[in-house]
């Protein structure tokens, strides 16, 4: 869904916050994404700390929606 050459990562970013999701950094150098029902979340992993996952680079890590708002 997005790249870690940061203009597609942004385009999303934007269009995310756009929708109402909100933003911020974490410890791990990471920006995590959560929406405005706080049911679905995305994290953006930056370019300068690279993940893996099966040998493959990951841009984008989407978390599953919850069925309930966190208490």
């Amino acid at each position: 869904m997005a790249g870690d050459d940061g203009e597609l990562a942004e385009r999303i970013g934007d269009t995310l916050t756009g929708l109402g999701w909100r933003m911020w950094p974490t410890s791990r150098c990471t920006l995590l994404y959560v929406s405005p029902d706080e049911l679905r979340g995305a994290e953006w992993i930056l370019a300068s700390r690279p993940f893996e996952l099966g040998g493959l680079p990951v841009a984008l890590q989407l978390r599953p929606a919850r069925t309930r708002p966190p208490r």
